[in-house]
């Protein structure tokens, strides 16, 4: 059976790091990447497909859909020339395009719908349009990376995909740390990490979004920066010039951030505070420390040469999880 698959992507500033993690489909000529944009008459469409006019239209509405995005063309195209087509979305790339719940039951006879959740299943905004049409079983199959989640909401558990490029194959690392990410959190341990590390004389640099206000913690420190969003190649260019990838989860987070798989995809020491670590395939206590405290952290393994491989296989490729794709 000749099957097609289409990964649904929102126009954003996020999507380099979603390249990141399916970019070994993009050479599939089989695997089709949707990026919708906005209408120029969205306005209009909006009101169409609005939940008032649904309730008016007892549904109906929904057949705007089929002119208004791009997805049900690609789908109908598609179907002429392969006998299935399988629809992969993730949680985030439905926050703009808020597919209807109609348009999915108009189109299951023509394709399946696969859901994966890489944010957790409560955070809102991220995952308000996903939740409503997961709870409204738009979907044939639904993954989310985060263990409790899996358990609370009976989903299936799946591992992060995350892609190799050899664009960063080579790049060559300094002995400093890294850590890029919102403050929400995490002031207080990053900034432990950084008095502890600026003790000791070693280099620590940092990226905090929304964190202008805690610059006087750090004394102003050139290396710490605090701004707006930085695109994910230019996060992932700075951790893999770095020799150490700093990884701080908020309270009680069980799923794994992509750090954990940059290190390991990349060949880089990872220092976290996620206790997830230790069930993780590639753990490896000669290259992952876990803390609780910055006072507990082992110095001299940071400062030390060491010739990090994990032995990495490509267990996270995106291939895998097309495997599990209806």
């Amino acid at each position: 059976m000749k099957k097609a698959t289409v990964v649904v992507y929102e126009e954003d500033e996020f999507n380099s790091m979603f390249d990141a993690m399916f970019g070994d489909l993009h050479n599939d000529p089989d695997v089709y990447f949707l990026v919708e944009k906005e209408h120029p008459q969205q306005g209009l469409y909006h009101y169409l497909l609005s939940e008032k006019l649904k309730k008016l239209t007892f549904g109906l509405n929904s057949i705007f859909s089929l002119s208004y995005y791009s997805l049900p063309r690609l789908i109908a195209d598609l179907n002429k020339r392969y006998d299935h087509v399988s629809v992969l979305m993730h949680n985030a790339c439905l926050r703009k395009p808020k597919y209807p719940l109609g348009m999915f039951k108009r189109l299951r006879k023509k394709a399946s719908f696969n859901l994966l959740y890489t944010d957790v299943h409560e955070r809102w905004g991220v995952c308000t349009h996903a939740n409503y049409l997961f709870e409204n079983k738009a979907f044939d199959r639904v993954f989310t990376i985060d263990p409790s989640d899996a358990e609370t909401y009976e989903i299936e558990l799946c591992s992060t995909p995350y892609s190799y490029d050899e664009r960063y194959g080579n790049i060559a690392s300094e002995k400093k740390m890294y850590f890029c990410g919102s403050n929400s959190g995490r002031i207080y341990p990053l900034y432990r990490i950084w008095a502890e590390a600026k003790k000791r004389n070693m280099s620590v640099e940092y990226d905090l979004t929304g964190a202008k206000d805690y610059m006087e913690f750090f004394e102003q420190d050139e290396n710490v920066r605090c701004g707006g969003h930085i695109s994910y190649d230019e996060v992932l260019k700075r951790s893999l010039e770095s020799s150490c990838i700093i990884d701080i989860v908020q309270k009680d987070q069980k799923a794994l951030t992509l750090r954990p798989y940059e290190a390991v995809v990349y060949n880089r020491k990872l220092l976290t505070n996620n206790r997830s670590i230790l069930d993780f395939k590639y753990y490896n206590s000669r290259y992952m420390q876990l803390f609780e405290r910055a006072e507990e952290i082992d110095w001299d393994w940071i400062a030390a040469d060491t010739e990090v491989d994990y032995g990495y296989q490509g267990d996270y490729s995106p291939r895998k999880l097309l495997e599990l794709l209806e």
